[in-house]
């Protein structure tokens, strides 16, 4: 899969230089930059390469994107943003953190449509959730 389909694309103001694929918050008014805690709330995914401060910064929404991967990745996945390294990768939700009743279910970005590995770059259906809180609290 190659193409990316039914995108839903916005255009906010670079907070840093942004390299492509790369998972976002807001930051600031009209502001994106990389998803970089577990309190951020997962924004969306940048489409270009390499967009500099303060310069316009296109970000997917909906859709499928393209999406750098922190660690291996399998097709058919639940994936969340890495908030370890503030690099705006995903990876795996893991069976345990979705399924144990003691784990804090983490924030989602979507479902992997293809395998990856380190640094590789692979599509995702976009199904943002953002509700992060302990399963059966």
């Amino acid at each position: 899969m190659s193409q990316v389909r039914g995108q839903t694309l916005v255009s906010l103001k670079s907070a840093a230089t942004l390299s492509a694929y790369r998972v976002v918050r807001v930051s600031a008014a009209n502001t994106v930059n990389y998803h970089d805690t577990t309190t951020s709330l997962i924004f969306g995914v940048t489409t270009q390469a390499a967009v500099q401060t303060n310069a316009a910064a296109s970000v997917c929404i909906g859709g499928t994107a393209k999406v750098a991967c922190a660690a291996s990745v399998s097709a058919g996945s639940l994936v969340t943003a890495q908030s370890a390294t503030a690099s705006g990768l995903i990876m795996e939700v893991g069976a345990s953190e979705a399924l144990t009743s003691t784990t804090v279910i983490p924030k989602t970005l979507g479902i992997a449509l293809q395998s990856g590995s380190t640094n590789s770059v692979i599509e995702v259906a976009l199904q943002i959730v953002n509700t992060s809180k302990a399963v059966w609290a």
